[in-house]
């Protein structure tokens, strides 16, 4: 039995495509480090809802390329030499 399948469709569910486009503007610095994520003008311009783009602001969050505070808001994180270091020292004892 293959493990993988050329004929099984894998399901994306909006919340993946949302995720994805996010994650390659914050990469590619489309959505800048430190600026303000506002959820309604998001869901406005992917044209999604709010829950749905909770969802992919969620995995982002775990992802770390955002971060969220109660009753402050969302930001896109801020990458600085030492938070690099010490991630590649993280990763590397592991």
């Amino acid at each position: 039995m293959p493990l993988d399948d050329p004929t099984k469709i894998v399901a994306v569910t909006t919340a993946d495509k949302v995720f994805e486009q996010m994650q390659r503007a914050i990469v590619e610095g489309e959505i800048l480090a430190g600026s303000k994520i506002s959820e309604p003008e998001l869901a406005k311009q992917y044209q999604v809802s709010r829950s749905t783009l909770r969802e992919a602001l969620n995995r982002l969050e775990k992802c770390h390329l955002i971060e969220r505070k109660a009753n402050v808001g969302s930001r896109v994180v801020q990458c600085t030499t030492q938070g690099l270091l010490d991630l590649y020292f993280v990763r590397e004892a592991l």
